[in-house]
C-alpha cells in the first residue's frame, strides 16, 4: 500500500479508502479497496518542530498512502495513517506528512 495512490471517502458508519498502485503481476494498474466499519476519524494531525503533535486545522486531500500503524486500546482498534499531499498542495503540514486516525471495529479488504 505504500506510495499508492489513495481516495478516501468518508461516509455515516464507513471508511472506504480506495488504494491505486502498480500491480507487478499482472503488469498494470491495480485497485485495492480497504473499507473500515462502524468507522470514525479522530483526528488530522501534524507534527511540528518541537516534536509536538497538533491538530492540523486545514481539510486536506490526501494523495499518497504513506505507512500505518495498527494497534488496539483497551479492546478498541484504531489505525493512524501518515499520508502525503499532492506536490502543489500548500497546506501548511508541519515538518513531516499529515497523519490521520480512524477508529473502527472490522477491516475488509476487497479488489475493485
Amino acid at each position: 500500500m505504500h506510495d499508492s495512490r489513495i481516495d478516501i471517502e468518508i461516509h455515516d458508519l464507513a471508511i472506504r479508502i480506495a488504494c491505486h498502485f502498480l500491480n507487478e503481476e499482472i503488469d498494470r494498474e491495480d485497485t485495492k479497496v480497504i473499507i473500515f466499519q462502524n468507522a470514525k476519524v479522530i483526528s488530522w494531525n501534524k507534527c511540528r518542530r518541537s516534536g509536538h503533535i497538533s491538530r492540523l486545522n486545514r481539510k486536506i486531500v490526501p494523495y499518497q498512502y504513506g505507512y500505518s500503524e495498527f494497534y488496539t486500546n483497551n479492546g478498541v482498534k484504531y489505525v493512524s495513517i501518515l499520508v502525503f499531499t499532492n506536490k502543489n498542495d500548500k497546506t501548511n503540514t508541519g515538518i513531516y506528512y499529515p497523519i490521520v486516525t480512524i477508529k473502527y471495529e472490522e477491516m475488509i479488504i476487497k479488489d475493485a
